[in-house]
Formats: structure tokens, sequence, C-alpha cells
């Protein structure tokens, strides 16, 4: 006899319930993220993810994302495991047991410059504008910060944000400008920009 398994998408109003305890919990993208939910009274839960979905009735999962497991290593515990977490699984999930626990999960990820959104190498002649873009990713927001490299490798700061704009531009401000991605998680991202001033042959007296 052929058994025929299938997974399911359930989607239902999560239960709100007044002075439910609240979890706020936090993990790095890729790490694994544990929910923890017991019940005393011997019975069973569903538990709830973002957006109302249910994920789990009972010990059946109802999604087929595997990196989804229930953990159960006492009769009275009904853990939610979210492995290899990523962005998209922060939000809020819920355990509906005889006092329901609300986890608010945010998932936090390193710094990222995105090269196709940053700026590469400029040419400019001198007296021109030129504006320079570092676009990074990560959560929480990364701040940007902008330098500018001189000849000895002593950095001497020149801007904050997504842009650094020079207006009138003199052939001093040449040379490697560098833009830093930060967030609080690991370590510094960097992207080195340089700008090259072109001008006009002066005879020199």
């Amino acid at each position: 006899m052929l058994i025929v398994a299938v997974l399911f998408t359930v989607y239902i109003v999560s239960p709100t319930v007044l002075g439910q305890q609240v979890i706020r919990q936090n993990v790095l993208a890729g790490e694994d993220a544990l929910l923890r939910c017991s019940l005393t009274d011997g019975g069973s839960v569903n538990w709830f993810g973002p957006r109302g979905m249910m994920l789990f009735w009972r010990e059946m999962r109802l999604i087929p994302d595997v990196r989804f497991e229930l953990q159960r290593p006492y009769s009275d515990s009904w853990n939610l495991v979210i492995r290899n977490t990523k962005e998209a699984d922060a939000g809020s999930y819920i355990c509906n047991a005889t006092h329901p626990t609300k986890t608010e999960l945010t998932v936090s990820k390193k710094a990222q410059i995105l090269p196709s959104l940053s700026s590469g190498d400029k040419r400019i002649e001198e007296g021109g504008n030129v504006s320079l873009t570092c676009k990074a990713r990560g959560y929480p927001e990364p701040q940007i910060t902008w330098y500018k490299v001189e000849d000895n490798q002593e950095e001497t700061f020149v801007g904050s944000g997504q842009q650094l704009s020079i207006t009138e531009i003199r052939r001093e401000d040449a040379g490697v400008y560098k833009c830093t991605a930060f967030n609080g998680i690991g370590t510094k991202d960097t992207r080195e920009i340089e700008i090259f001033v072109e001008y006009s042959p002066a005879i020199l007296s």
C-alpha cells in the first residue's frame, strides 16, 4: 500500500491573549534559533509564525520548510527550532499553550556593502562636482562612514551617509576614498574608490 504524505500551509488568525508572556530574542543570521515553550497540564500545543501562519499542529509540521523543527527534550517541552535562520524569519511566534507565549524574534546580520549599488573609480575634470555612493545592507541598519586615505595610509574623516559629494573638486582632492559599513555585528565592511582629477597642464614660472 502506497502512503503519500502531503505538507500544506495553514493560515489562521493566531490567538491573542491578554497578559500573555512576551519574550524578545535575537539571533545572528545563519545560526539556529530556539524558541522555548512548556505545558504543565499534559496536553499539546500549536505553534503560530509571522502573519498568523500555523507552523505546527501538535507534533505535525504544516509547512514545507524543513528548517522548522519541533524539539521535545522533556514531556512538557514544545520548543520550536529554526535552523540556519534568515532575515525573513524575523517576526512574532506564538506558542498556543495553557499560558500562551509570544516570542518576538529578530535576526541580526553583519553589515555588507553592495558593490553593484556602490560607486566605482571616477574621473572628473577639475572644478566639477562628483558624488560617491556606498550602499550596504544588514540588521540593524549599517552606519556608513567615509575617509580619505592619505599617501602615508592615514585616514581622514570626510563624511557619513550613503553618499559623499564633492563640489568644485580640486586636484588636491584626488586620491583614494574609503567607505566603511558597520552595525555593531562582527567586523566592518569596507570599499575603496579612487578619484582621478584631470586638469590642464600649466607652465611653472
